[in-house]
């Protein structure tokens, strides 16, 4: 019996999953994030290439969370948001070329009901900010 629990104990240790406060460990997080970042990058950079309905994380996903306290949201935007801007500007080339596309990609959206567009445009507006884009004098265009 004394096997059975040390043996239960052990693997409670090297879990994942931390089963007292169901958390993941920060390996599993990284790993998560790091996913999470490839697939908006590419949903971002095949949008003209596939369906424009194929954007599937980029609409159920805020990459920054609206209503957090201001030092998550500098954490969301220094895990997940700056280097998804840093892989668009090595695939596209320039801040302009993201914002053109970031921008197709709301142009198609327009009209659409909310339960279609997510939160896409709230996600490109975190993207224009960061860049320093204004987005709504670039909307006007």
């Amino acid at each position: 019996m004394a096997d059975s629990v040390s043996v239960v104990s052990r693997m409670g240790r090297d879990s994942i999953v931390n089963m007292s406060a169901f958390t993941l460990q920060p390996v599993l997080i990284e790993c998560v994030t790091n996913r999470l970042i490839q697939y908006v990058i590419k949903e971002i950079r095949e949008w003209e290439i596939r369906s424009r309905y194929s954007i599937h994380l980029l609409k159920t996903h805020a990459l920054v969370k609206a209503n957090t306290k201001d030092y998550l949201k500098d954490i969301q935007i220094q895990l997940i948001l700056n280097p998804i801007i840093q892989k668009l500007l090595s695939i596209f080339g320039s801040k302009e070329r993201i914002e053109e596309q970031l921008m197709s990609m709301v142009f198609a959206l327009r009209g659409k009901k909310p339960i279609e567009t997510g939160y896409v445009c709230g996600n490109i507006v975190n993207i224009f900010r960061q860049l320093k884009v204004d987005f709504d004098k670039r909307c006007r265009r």
